[in-house]
């Protein structure tokens, strides 16, 4: 038994406890926030790229 979302489809035990942390909607959205982070930092001058904490 499964139910769609955002992520596909999500498929839960019989104690409706979710078996991978890919199948939480934060986790999507997270990933997608780091991976839309790193595409935009590559585009930095290579002179800032180390500096993002200074």
């Amino acid at each position: 038994m499964g139910r769609q979302g955002e992520m596909g489809r999500i498929e839960i035990n019989t104690r409706g406890a979710i078996r991978e942390h890919r199948e939480l909607g934060v986790y999507g959205k997270a990933f997608e926030a780091a991976m839309e982070i790193s595409c935009l930092s590559k585009k930095f001058l290579v002179e800032e790229r180390y500096s993002l904490t200074d």
